[in-house]
């Protein structure tokens, strides 16, 4: 198996030669997201092990929390979703689907695909109808 990518940004599963999924890219979302709010880099798996290692994974996530809203300019629920997002397994993260599916986070954004649309246009079915309707 290869691996391609920025180790500080490689989610446990990929540093254990477990397979690649699409949480993998949750988890290095979650990252860029945690180092764009708190204007901080970390390797973030190394990190957390060293936490867990010291019995401590309760203060490191309280570490980040404060880190993101230092200025208070971004929202709770946009920090929780980071934390979400930096969950050690992999289970746990939300899914693309879930997060954009965050009312409290994203108060309604209507998401259609392109060729949806045309197929709603075309057969005057309702924007409704189409919505979300591309992730499982």
């Amino acid at each position: 198996m290869s691996i391609a990518g920025e180790e500080d940004y490689m989610s446990f599963e990929m540093k254990s030669q477990k397979p690649y999924s699409g949480q993998t890219d949750m988890w290095s979302f979650g990252c860029v997201l945690y180092e764009l709010m708190s204007l901080k880099h970390k390797n973030m798996s190394n990190d957390y092990l060293e936490a867990i290692a010291d019995e401590r994974l309760f203060e490191f996530r309280s570490e980040l929390k404060q880190d993101m809203n230092m200025s208070g300019m971004y929202p709770q629920p946009l920090i929780e979703l980071v934390i979400k997002l930096l969950q050690r397994r992999d289970v746990d993260r939300p899914t693309a689907s879930q997060i954009v599916q965050m009312r409290d986070l994203f108060g309604g954004v209507e998401v259609v695909r392109a060729d949806e649309q045309q197929e709603c246009d075309l057969h005057g079915c309702s924007k409704e109808s189409c919505l979300l309707s591309m992730w499982p």
